[in-house]
């Protein structure tokens, strides 16, 4: 955890986080205002089948290194390598908030030891894309976390590493859940339908998918 963050020496933070007693952790996101702080999103957990139909969508592959910035409680990785019908090489999550992190090392344990999904416990902002091998992300994030993202987002799928990638066949491209990245065009859109109720499924009802590549770029 940084020392710089506004709640590194809050009392709200005890030194020995507890394994969550329930499937939703304690967060210090949905407990902070979203502004002047480092966090850009709530945790609001997606639903398995709109994040399945965001893996089809981004065409995640056996080859792929699938990132999500957010991941929250990793759910979107975690699904990509159990159910998803081609799982990527590799997943890796970046989260800020240190009880969602401890939430993914208490259940995830196995899956973070084989290396197949990796944690990073930073500010999404500050992470190399390139050395974190990323062809493939789907991001869950309000329009103000998109709109501080696009430099980086805007290098990683223009730069010249993503350049070589498309030439070799493995074009670049990202699914956003519900919002857009503010003044950039999708290159295609879709509906998930989704079922059930509660904070956990979501209720009942649609989300929007759009699918991102270097010309959606602006």
């Amino acid at each position: 955890m940084e020392a710089d963050l506004p709640f590194a020496h809050s009392d709200e933070l005890p030194s020995s986080i507890p394994a969550p007693a329930n499937p939703i952790p304690h967060t210090l996101v949905n407990t902070r205002p979203l502004h002047n702080t480092p966090f850009v999103a709530p945790y609001v957990p997606v639903n398995p089948e709109v994040a399945g139909a965001a893996l089809q969508f981004a065409g995640v592959g056996a080859s792929d290194v699938l990132v999500d910035l957010g991941c929250g409680d990793a759910r979107v990785l975690t699904q990509a390598l159990s159910d998803h019908p081609a799982p990527p090489a590799r997943c890796v999550g970046v989260e800020l908030d240190p009880f969602l992190a401890e939430y993914i090392r208490s259940n995830h344990g196995p899956r973070l030891a084989d290396g197949r999904l990796v944690l990073l416990e930073q500010d999404m902002f500050k992470v190399d894309l390139e050395s974190l091998g990323a062809t493939v992300m789907v991001l869950y994030l309000l329009p103000e976390g998109l709109e501080k993202l696009k430099p980086m987002i805007g290098e990683w799928l223009c730069g010249s590493a993503a350049a070589a990638a498309a030439a070799a066949g493995a074009p670049r491209r990202l699914v956003t859940i519900t919002y857009t990245f503010p003044g950039w065009d999708p290159v295609d859109g879709r509906q998930a339908s989704k079922t059930g109720s509660g904070f956990m499924g979501g209720a009942a009802g649609m989300h929007w998918l759009f699918r991102y590549e270097a010309k959606s770029v602006r």
